[in-house]
């Protein structure tokens, strides 16, 4: 039984002379370490967990003020009581779980300086982008302090102004280098007015200001806001839930909280399976005492996923439609479903994590592509989304990938693999060479579900496999194998070996086949009455008035023309283009006929280009066929929950 409450409230260096053994023992050392390659692989496509081994633990207690909001700056203090030895090591990550960019957060660190029990200075010495070495005497308690500049609005850098604020760990917090944190707590102090959340196991204490927690990963993970807040609470079978807002937003809270709380409970049910709930009423799949979704309102929209909660930032007047709403709750659901993929379900290299290089695996298409599918299916499987909506997405899909030119080039694999060089770092190029994991994995994931569902009549589906991957991380069997871990899943959970399947679909460019999936659950792609003109362009104005080809796609029209990337739009068949009539001209356009395109490059008058005008190969939209059968409308309620218009 679930519950749905509303409750609203806003050094000097040493000198020591050493033996030459000592010396030369060292040199052996090194030469050892560096002959392995960290990059090592099984068969050319595992990589090894190469985070380093943790020499030791340490207890830490942190205070973040927030009082200094006004210059955009956080005020950090950790203290580390009893330190070993006669120097430290302290760094700063520089990226975040979950998000695949190396980010050096130590950028935004102003002044940190050292003090020992007494309070007395230490010498602090940078020694890399991201470390500091401060020596001290023997089992004296070392305290720091220093300020982190927060500008950059997203759910991945630190923010902060007067009005609130919102972190993730990783971008403040500093720890001794290779250690374990056994304990830790942050401590908030706060402008007037202000509250302070985080994604944390256990609730706040002294007046929620007070965070605590045990290891290092669940200390990197542990995202926070700040703000006057907005609170609304909820259950899923016993568990708290809450929604916690940094700000006034157009949502109505009367209707979007029971949504996100069924959505919530349809993650779970799908998660849970025909297993029973235990007797106190409680799920054996939902492994958490309690889980905050923080909401960052802004005009950008993104989210990250955490232990025990998850950090979303949305526009806070993009709730008036039922569009907005429908579109937040698949933000939710995305979020939610990595309680289980990648928090606790994750392949073999991610985690325990190294925080000071990349973490490399070929698996993103399971980790955020199977997750982007589910956030799709969950809405409408909980009966918050709309056929059309549902639909809609998937058109957008298909789109990424029928056309261009990327996925012809770079194997889903790869681009989980690459992530952290192309995926965090796009250009105007980007749709020629290359292929999100998150689109084309939840394409792959939609046709995965449907050769599972096809070859086993409908016992079997993909949700068979997240529930068998979830029960090696409750039965404790680890993660699961980089290379083979998730086909061993598929082959345990439906008795299918779709190893070739998978090969076939992931790791190479062959074109994806929709017709199986469009054949068995009664759609079709339609195209328009009227054919729609398409010159392979994706066209961006600017505010100085000029209309640029931002991106050309390869072997289309405008591309086989010889036109270019960022080259300058200035007149469609003899007349010239502004902001405001580019847009129509060119949609008045005739497929089969041709266009005079006025195109000047990097400054330079380039004269002429005559353009073949093609039809929009994204203009067919999918929609279900008029006549299914009995058997087409009742795969497609299974699928996705919702019933067949036509059936």
């Amino acid at each position: 039984m679930t519950n749905c409450t509303v409750s609203t409230s806003r050094s000097g260096e040493s000198t020591e002379q050493r033996p030459l053994s000592f010396l030369f023992g060292n040199l052996f050392l090194l030469i050892a370490l560096f002959s392995v390659s960290p990059y090592s692989t099984a068969r050319g496509h595992s990589f090894e967990n190469v985070a380093p081994e943790l020499r030791g633990a340490t207890e830490a207690q942190y205070v973040l003020d927030m009082t200094t909001a006004d210059r955009r700056l956080f005020t950090v203090e950790a203290t580390f009581p009893n330190r070993p030895g006669r120097a430290t090591t302290l760094r700063l990550p520089v990226w975040s779980p979950g998000s695949y960019l190396i980010r050096e957060y130590a950028k935004n660190v102003v002044d940190l300086e050292a003090y020992d029990a007494k309070g007395r200075p230490l010498e602090v010495v940078q020694t890399a982008k991201d470390r500091w070495d401060v020596r001290h005497d023997r089992r004296t308690d070392l305290t720091v302090r220093y300020q982190v500049y927060g500008s950059a609005q997203s759910v991945r850098t630190p923010f902060i102004d007067s009005n609130r604020a919102g972190w993730t760990p990783t971008a403040l917090f500093v720890t001794p280098l290779h250690e374990e944190l056994r304990d830790w707590s942050i401590r908030t102090v706060l402008p007037e007015g202000w509250e302070a959340e985080m994604c944390t196991e256990h609730a706040p204490e002294e007046n929620g200001t007070l965070f605590r927690g045990s290891g290092l990963d669940e200390f990197y993970d542990a995202a926070g806001i700040a703000g006057p807040l907005d609170r609304y609470s909820f259950e899923v079978h016993g568990v708290p839930h809450e929604l916690v807002f940094d700000g006034p937003g157009n949502y109505d809270i009367e209707e979007l909280l029971p949504k996100v709380r069924q959505v919530c409970e349809t993650t779970e049910a799908a998660f849970r399976g025909d297993r029973s709930l235990n007797e106190d009423g409680s799920s054996p799949v939902l492994p958490l005492e309690r889980y905050v979704i923080l909401v960052s309102m802004s005009y950008k929209h993104g989210g990250l996923e955490h232990l025990h909660g998850t950090h979303l930032i949305w526009p806070r007047h993009e709730f008036a439609t039922e569009k907005d709403v429908q579109d937040f709750l698949s933000l939710v659901a995305h979020e939610y479903f990595h309680l289980w993929n990648i928090k606790r379900i994750r392949p073999e290299p991610l985690g325990p994590f190294d925080y000071q290089s990349e973490n490399y695996t070929r698996n993103l298409w399971v980790v955020e592509g199977i997750t982007s599918y589910y956030d799709l299916l969950l809405p409408a499987r909980a009966g918050t989304w709309t056929m059309e909506h549902l639909l809609g997405w998937f058109d957008k899909l298909h789109d990424r990938v029928a056309y261009r030119h990327g996925p012809k080039v770079m194997s889903l694999d790869n681009s989980s693999l690459t992530a952290w060089i192309k995926y965090y770092r796009r250009d105007e190029n980007s749709m020629n060479t290359e292929i999100s994991y998150y689109t084309k994995g939840a394409l792959v994931s939609l046709l995965l579900d449907m050769e599972i569902r096809m070859r086993t009549d409908g016992r079997k589906s993909l949700d068979d496999v997240m529930r068998t991957l979830w029960s090696g991380y409750e039965s404790k069997r680890g993660a699961y194998g980089e290379e083979d871990g998730f086909a061993d899943a598929v082959r345990e959970a439906t008795g299918l070996d779709l190893d070739e399947w998978l090969h076939h679909h992931v790791r190479t460019t062959a074109p994806l086949d929709f017709n199986p999936w469009l054949e068995r659950v009664g759609l079709e792609f339609k195209p328009p009455e009227k054919p729609k003109p398409w010159l392979g362009v994706e066209w961006k104005s600017t505010d100085d008035g000029r209309i640029w080809l931002e991106t050309v796609h390869w072997n289309m029209p405008a591309d086989e023309a010889g036109l270019s990337n960022l080259d300058e739009l200035l007149a469609v068949n003899g007349y010239r283009v502004t902001p405001k009539n580019y847009r129509d001209m060119l949609e008045r356009l005739q497929p089969g006929g041709t266009a005079v395109l006025d195109i000047a490059r990097d400054g330079k008058m380039m004269g002429s280009f005559e353009v073949v005008v093609a039809e929009d190969p994204a203009a067919p939209k999918l929609q279900p066929i008029k006549e299914p059968t009995p058997a087409q409308a009742a795969a497609f309620q299974a699928w996705c929950g919702l019933e067949h218009p036509n059936g």
